[in-house]
């Protein structure tokens, strides 16, 4: 329950929540290390999968609990954005701001996901795969957050995709990361921005 509070509320306010969900006192600290440590052990179960999955020596954890024959995916879509997110004062020490003070307030959280396609509706346009969606995210350098989404990719059958599309928003890491990561794949600028310009 603290993890959960704590992944969708200040930590300071979560201790209300449990108070009258189950009538227990727990401190905004004490939420806080619980999600902290939720977090760590979410990132090391994330690495392990992506590392088994670009190992090439063992099924990922997903496909082996489905038991089903591995077979071709028609359209693989990887999107890629980045935003700020607000953080304690300590984390944006000697960052460089987009305000007026050029004082750092938030940093960039760096956000992906994948999902594939089979069909089209009746007017051809792409219908998304129910439940095939799969995210990841991180602050980290956009080299890292490369290899992050990559073995997201692989894990998900990379391999198999017929056709691979990468969505973006025209922001030159994010094309990187598609030339460096996903060579040959379509790439393409999100409608939002794309109106923008």
């Amino acid at each position: 329950m603290m993890g959960r509070v704590g992944a969708y509320r200040p930590f300071r306010l979560g201790n209300e929540d449990i108070k009258e969900l189950a009538g227990i006192d727990v401190g905004a600290k004490g939420i806080e290390r619980v999600s902290h440590q939720l977090g760590e052990d979410i990132e090391g179960f994330q690495k392990m999968e992506v590392n088994c999955a670009l190992s090439d020596k063992i099924i990922p954890t997903c496909l082996r609990a489905t038991h089903r024959q591995i077979k071709s995916v028609p359209i693989m879509y990887v999107c890629i954005d980045g935003t700020g997110v607000p953080v304690v004062k300590a984390e944006t020490m000697n960052r460089h701001g987009k305000g007026e003070d050029g004082e750092a307030k938030t940093r960039e959280v760096k956000l992906g996901c994948v999902f594939t396609q089979a069909k089209v509706d009746d007017e051809g346009y792409p219908i998304r795969d129910e439940g095939s969606t799969s995210y990841v995210g991180a602050i980290e350098r956009a080299d890292e957050f490369g290899k992050r989404i990559y073995g997201e990719a692989i894990r998900r059958g990379l391999q198999r995709a017929e056709k691979i599309c990468v969505i973006g928003d025209g922001d030159l890491w994010i094309w990187n990361i598609a030339d460096e990561q996903f060579y040959g794949a379509i790439q393409i600028i999100d409608l939002y921005h794309a109106r923008e310009h």
